[in-house]
């Protein structure tokens, strides 16, 4: 069965494990002052929609999952804006990709302000199992903690996904198996998407290969799981034309996917009329990725929002040119200046 080598250790993007490399670097845009002017487009066929109608859709889903790169504020500030308008009435929740489903009892204390902010994170270990500074996702636990919601922890446990890279899904104790989640390897679409960005990271650290896929992620080291980097041997390792190289690591992202695809599916068919905003990387925030997956598990009403700021550099034209979600957020980076 699989059995993940070192090179695993050194892509980020794959949703491996590791120790803590740096700190992440501290936000320099508060995320609530991040806003800047948006327009709303249907990504299948680029037709811009009225802000209205798009919240309307958006209340009438079970699943929102918002994508974000993880150091950019406006994205945040995007997500915000949509939990504010999820949030207006009925039970809802916020499910993150940084938090690991151990810690949903700790979330739960938090919530019902049985222990404060600093201890919350203390208790989830997030200076080393997510590394970003807090303050990009303070404003949305926040808010939902406030509004009654649900913070719910949507990612495998770091300790969980290390037995199992070492052992397989054969070697997992009975206990460890029942906490793994169905596997879908099969998808092509999703492995095409994994084997275009390996081809990105590639071309952008000086290997050849076709950029065409890089729009898909801003930058996939931003992009990648925290407390890994792409370093100078990584980049010698990479070879997406390799497909032996593919199977050895795709399990990987697929299972971070399953994870939170089967967490999310499951708060939501514990209860009639629940609905979930999904804060997680763009790499996990489409079609192919945990989209699809939460339908194969009943949702049936869930929906992808891809923010972009559009500098006029093509952005927005790479996102239509191959749409793998529901809507694009688009926001004018030139009308300020920052």
């Amino acid at each position: 069965m699989l059995r993940i080598p070192l090179v695993c250790s050194l892509l980020a993007v794959f949703a491996c494990g590791g120790a803590p490399q740096k700190a992440s670097a501290p936000s320099v845009l508060k995320v609530e002052e991040a806003g800047l002017p948006f327009h709303i487009l249907r990504a299948t066929n680029g037709r811009e929609i009225a802000p209205s109608e798009f919240f309307d859709e958006l209340k009438s889903a079970q699943a929102i999952c918002v994508g974000e790169s993880h150091t950019d504020a406006h994205h945040h500030w995007a997500q915000l804006e949509i939990l504010k308008v999820v949030a207006e009435e009925g039970d809802f929740g916020t499910g993150m990709e940084m938090f690991q489903r151990p810690f949903q009892g700790v979330l739960d204390d938090f919530s019902e302000g049985k222990i404060g902010e600093e201890t919350m994170l203390a208790r989830t270990d997030w200076k080393r199992r997510w590394t970003y500074d807090w303050e990009f996702y303070a404003p949305m636990v926040r808010l939902t903690v406030a509004r009654g919601g649900t913070v719910l922890a949507l990612n495998i446990s770091k300790e969980l996904k290390d037995t199992w890279k070492s052992v397989g899904t054969e070697g997992l104790s009975a206990d460890d198996r029942a906490k793994m989640p169905e596997m879908d390897l099969d998808d092509e679409q999703h492995r095409t998407w994994f084997r275009t960005l390996m081809e990105s990271m590639s071309e952008k650290h000086g290997m050849g290969g076709d950029p065409g896929g890089h729009a898909l992620l801003d930058d996939p080291i931003e992009d990648a799981e925290p407390s890994e980097a792409i370093t100078p041997e990584a980049t010698s390792l990479l070879d997406p034309t390799d497909e032996d190289f593919i199977d050895q690591i795709y399990p990987v992202q697929v299972l971070w996917d399953e994870t939170m695809a089967d967490t999310a599916a499951k708060w939501l068919l514990a209860k009639a009329n629940r609905r979930l905003v999904i804060l997680a990387g763009h790499g996990h925030c489409h079609e192919s990725a945990m989209i699809r997956r939460m339908r194969r598990r009943g949702i049936t009403s869930v929906v992808s929002v891809r923010p972009v700021v559009d500098t006029g550099n093509g952005e927005v034209a790479d996102l239509l040119s191959a749409p793998i979600h529901s809507y694009l957020l688009v926001m004018e980076k030139a009308a300020k200046n920052n």
